[in-house]
């Protein structure tokens, strides 16, 4: 390819010199999150071939790449590089004709949201998500889904958890302090999590019995959420 144009005279405006030193910038930033991910080792390449794709057809950060809007420092790389490394992991012994490219729409919300997560017990949930985005068309993993985890504080990830092992429990004040106990959260904190959860809408209160279930939609985030199933 030959050099790239630099902005001629007509256009020499200082707004345009920083229109062109910006998409020179998200240009080199692209490529570094490509190479980085590559060197990770990740078998995730399909991600980082439909990057690629998508990231041709941005004008000055208008279409941009969601994953790569503004700047991915050194922490957002190593983040990503944890997550991707992970995923990688939980795919590895999935029968490759379960994998296939996921759809841009969800990838990049998925990369753009989770490079900002250092936090352990929730890098682990991004990785999950990203492994089921490529397993089996990505089926279990809905768009929402992204904007949810993003809300989310480990004490939420764990309390969901709780939830899920208490459902239809005889005793269910007890079985909630049993698995708090397990999981070293508090009760405030799980109280606290718990109308969380009612407000994103994952989890429904019996007003009979005080027990806290899971929704439908609840039921599908828990399982997008959640390492892929290696049958299909």
């Amino acid at each position: 390819m030959g050099a790239e144009t630099v902005p001629s005279s007509r256009s020499s405006s200082p707004r345009a010199g920083r229109r062109y030193r910006s998409a020179t910038r998200k240009k080199a930033m692209i490529g570094d999150l490509i190479s980085f991910l590559h060197q990770s080792g990740s078998d995730l390449v399909e991600i980082v071939n439909d990057v690629r794709a998508a990231a041709t057809v941005y004008k000055f950060g208008t279409t941009a790449v969601a994953a790569l809007r503004g700047y991915i420092g050194p922490t957002q790389e190593e983040n990503l590089r944890k997550i991707g490394n992970a995923a990688r992991d939980m795919v590895a012994d999935i029968d490759r004709g379960r994998l296939s490219e996921p759809s841009p729409s969800v990838l990049t919300p998925i990369v753009e949201a989770a490079c900002q997560e250092s936090r352990e017990g929730l890098q682990e949930r991004w990785a999950c998500l990203l492994a089921n985005a490529v397993v089996d068309k990505g089926k279990t993993v809905r768009g929402d889904f992204t904007g949810i985890l993003a809300q989310f504080d480990p004490q939420d990830a764990v309390a969901l958890t709780v939830v899920k092992a208490t459902e239809g429990a005889a005793h269910h004040a007890e079985s909630v302090r049993d698995e708090l106990k397990r999981s070293d959260l508090s009760m405030d904190d799980y109280l606290f999590s718990r109308e969380k959860l009612q407000r994103l809408g994952l989890v429904r209160i019996n007003p009979g019995t005080n027990a806290i279930l899971l929704v439908p939609a609840g039921r599908l985030f828990l399982a997008a959420c959640s390492r892929p199933s290696k049958e299909a």
